[in-house]
């Protein structure tokens, strides 16, 4: 998938869940912990549906070149947050790379729900 429909389907599914884990290979994650840390932006969400999708397609584009393994995006308010995430199998491996980065929780993709350090 091209980063432009990537960019498209990863805005869409946030929209409908308030969030969403986008594998850099296009396709959703399904399981595992995903953790930040590693480069994050905050968007404003009040801007027209074209800014919008401009500042995350450029967003995505520079966690693109980042050694990870998803692009992590949620809402929070009026912000939207995309965020280079690292996904593990394990809850302690993903709670442990989270406090060295002084993250505040990560999000366990099978059950959807965070987890707060």
């Amino acid at each position: 998938m091209n980063l432009r429909n990537l960019t498209s389907e990863a805005i869409q599914l946030t929209i409908k869940n308030d969030g969403a884990t986008i594998l850099k290979n296009g396709k959703q994650a399904t399981k595992g912990y995903a953790v930040g840390g590693l480069k994050e932006f905050k968007i404003p969400y009040n801007l027209s549906e074209s800014a919008l999708w401009e500042v995350a397609f450029s967003a995505i584009l520079t966690i693109q070149a980042v050694e990870c393994d998803a692009y992590g995006l949620w809402l929070d308010g009026d912000t939207l947050y995309i965020d280079a995430v690292t996904i593990f199998s394990s809850c302690n491996a993903a709670l442990t790379f989270a406090a060295k980065n002084d993250e505040l929780a990560i999000f366990c993709i099978h059950t959807q729900d965070e987890i707060r350090l």
